[in-house]
């Protein structure tokens, strides 16, 4: 919208409302910022958002170039997980809890009966009312004692308690077994008795009494197992419902992957394992898991090789080489982009420097026929010439200032395009820029020469930067192809394995506790495990990477197209710009010399129309041919330079980049149209 309104204002300056009497030149036009051509291609690189999002694209294809060459460069990672499951209790874990508590509840009444049983059928000696006692006496109503000592030693194991009518009442001290009273020497026993009978029956005693306290030993037993099995019971509570898993992995990697497809990884690996039953204590005594927490370290190393599919490289290295090509492209289209802008920014530039130079000539037309109107006056006054001729004059001169008036409105104009193509935010005529180089300043260019086209063709066709962008797409397309069609070759790989391993069980680590793993590292390392794998696969169906091959290779196709289309355009375009720019030079020198003629016939017609020996109308007749002379050898230059310039475009030399440029225009320059020879 600014710049509509300041053209606008572009042909208020040509009006009459701006303008200064004919005869006059007129320097209302604003004067504006002088620019060089190379500061215009400089300003225009650094205004145009297209180069930018350009630019943003190389970089974009370099990162993915990164990216795919990250396959290949050593990895190092941590890897932390933790896992928390709840599953139902089902299947034989639930039946094993449930023969757990049938274990616990069905012997302890079974255990209390046996017991009773057994304390109601203690043998009772014929005339005793109660079960004798070795191990249980009451020998507090003993008149008589009986020791037994040690021979070897001396010492007393055991004391016989006897009351006053010499009954057998128990043994006081260590209670001898079966056999140990049956080795007792009786001699010393039956020395002090009065009858062997009385002996006889205190021996029968003995032993059921020692028979009475085995079996109140096994009640006691049983009775306290039942107790104990109770009191388990009471403790491992109801029926788990829910079993808790929780699992922590803490891991350390290093791997490193080849472009032959193989991978070489080294792993450190801490994994940790508890299992419990939810609402239970993390004991099995209270109705937790018997499984153990357990901590597993392990130490392995791994290779993996690919046997088929061309060693796995084609594959492997396939995201790489592409994502090189398609940076080479990236580049090449941006630097083609910007040959286009620079191409743009010339022909905006020569637009203004040739309106410069139209308005200057007519203006010096202009004061030219001031001067002829004066002279005619003169002329006039001295009646040489008619009056009627000064006015053929002066109608002459309002048509020049016309031509001025509407050379000034396309000067403006002119700048004004050259502002927007630069990309210039301007608020009045005084901000556009203004060109300082006259078109002179390149009309020396002669790039053909006498070269023939057919090399030139074939040099365009290397430096063109849209043609090795499409060669580079239609190599990275090629690369692809070749890619997806060896993924559906039947697939051979050998994996080789070796690892150490520490293991360590605990009810009381937890399996956040890492003295869990010093425990594990402490023991014994179990190893080495290693392992061997040959993997073969054969795609069948496959249809995912027939249509990645098929993909590939209609990208592929369509980009040799277009690389061998842009090819023919690009012949085609050079072999017409090179006959048009050979036209346009014959052209150039036919209007420089015969400019050259005009101008020594305008110069002796002045002379000759000042001595009054010329009439008026052969004199602007002369001045009209200088003038439209003057203003046809500008149209020549200017379309000259255009057609030097698209050549020199075509062909792929119009700008010169920096060799590390890579997306970045830094040190660009406008190559001088003849400073060296296609």
């Amino acid at each position: 919208m600014r710049i509509t309104r300041l053209a606008a204002f572009a042909l208020l300056l040509g009006s009459g409302a701006f303008g200064a009497a004919a005869g006059a030149r007129d320097s209302s036009l604003p004067a504006g910022v002088p620019f060089t051509l190379d500061q215009a291609v400089a300003t225009a690189f650094s205004h145009d958002p297209q180069l930018a999002n350009a630019a943003a694209r190389v970089a974009g294809e370099e990162a993915t170039l990164l990216q795919a060459q990250g396959l290949f460069s050593r990895r190092y990672g941590v890897n932390v997980s933790a896992q928390y499951l709840v599953d139902e209790l089902v299947g034989g874990r639930l039946r094993a809890e449930q023969d757990r508590r049938l274990r616990l509840e069905i012997p302890p009444p079974i255990f209390e009966d046996v017991a009773r049983n057994l304390i109601e059928r203690l043998p009772i000696y014929p005339g005793d009312r109660e079960p004798g006692s070795f191990l249980f006496p009451d020998c507090t109503q003993a008149t008589s004692f009986f020791l037994i000592r040690d021979e070897s030693t001396g010492s007393i194991q055991s004391v016989l308690c006897f009351d006053a009518n010499d009954t057998f009442l128990g043994i006081l001290g260590r209670g001898p077994s079966a056999e140990a009273f049956n080795a007792f020497d009786l001699t010393g026993l039956f020395d002090d008795l009065s009858a062997i009978d009385e002996r006889l029956e205190a021996f029968v005693r003995a032993h059921l009494g020692l028979l009475s306290d085995e079996l109140r030993v096994i009640a006691i037993a049983l009775r306290q197992a039942a107790e104990s099995l109770r009191l388990q019971r009471q403790r491992i509570g109801v029926l788990p419902r829910d079993l808790e898993t929780i699992r922590l992995d803490l891991g350390f990697d290093w791997q490193h992957r080849f472009r032959s497809g193989a991978r070489f990884v080294s792993t450190i690996d801490f994994n940790s394992t508890e299992d419990n039953y939810l609402g239970k204590r993390r004991l099995p005594a209270y109705g937790d898991s018997f499984i153990p927490n357990t901590f597993l370290a392990t130490f392995g190393i791994g290779l993996d090789v690919p046997l088929g599919r061309g060693g796995g490289r084609v594959s492997a290295e396939a995201p790489v080489r592409a994502a090189e090509q398609n940076v080479v492209a990236a580049r090449a289209l941006f630097e083609q982009l910007a040959a286009q802008r620079a191409l743009d920014t010339a022909e905006a530039y020569w637009d203004a420097a040739a309106a410069a130079r139209r308005l200057s000539l007519l203006e010096e037309s202009l004061a030219t026929q001031g001067e002829l109107l004066e002279a005619g006056k003169e002329l006039v006054e001295a009646e040489i010439i008619p009056a009627v001729d000064l006015k053929r004059n002066q109608a002459q001169t309002a048509q020049i200032a016309a031509q001025v008036t509407a050379a000034r409105q396309t000067l403006a104009l002119a700048r004004l395009e050259l502002a927007r193509t630069l990309g210039l935010d301007i608020a009045s005529l005084s901000e556009a820029p203004d060109a300082t180089e006259e078109l002179a300043t390149w009309l020396a260019a002669d790039p053909l020469g006498n070269a023939d086209i057919e090399p030139l063709i074939a040099r365009a066709w290397a430096n063109r930067d849209d043609a090795r962008a499409a060669a580079a797409l239609s190599a990275a397309n090629a690369t692809l192809v070749e890619a997806a069609r060896a993924d559906l070759r039947p697939e051979i790989a050998l994996s080789l394995n070796l690892s150490y391993n520490a293991f360590h069980e605990s009810f009381r680590d937890r399996f956040y506790d890492f003295e869990g793993f010093g425990r594990a590292l402490a023991d014994k390392f179990a190893g080495p495990s290693y392992g061997i794998s040959l993997r073969y696969r054969l795609p069948i169906g496959n249809h995912q990477a027939r249509g990645r091959l098929l993909q590939a290779e209609a990208a592929s196709a369509q980009s040799r197209v277009s690389e061998l289309d842009l090819k023919r355009n690009i012949r085609q375009q050079i072999l017409e710009l090179a006959r048009n720019v050979a036209q346009a030079r014959a052209e150039l020198a036919s209007r420089r010399e015969n400019l050259t003629h005009i101008e020594d016939t305008h110069a002796a017609s002045i002379e000759r129309y000042r001595a009054g020996d010329l009439s008026v109308i052969d004199t602007l007749t002369t001045e009209q041919e200088r003038t439209s002379a003057r203003l046809q050898l500008v149209d020549a230059e200017r379309t000259y330079l255009s057609l030097v310039a698209r050549l020199c475009f075509e062909a792929g030399s119009l700008i010169e980049l920096p060799e590390a440029g890579h997306g970045s225009l830094a040190g660009a320059r406008f190559r001088p149209l003849g400073e060296s020879r296609l």
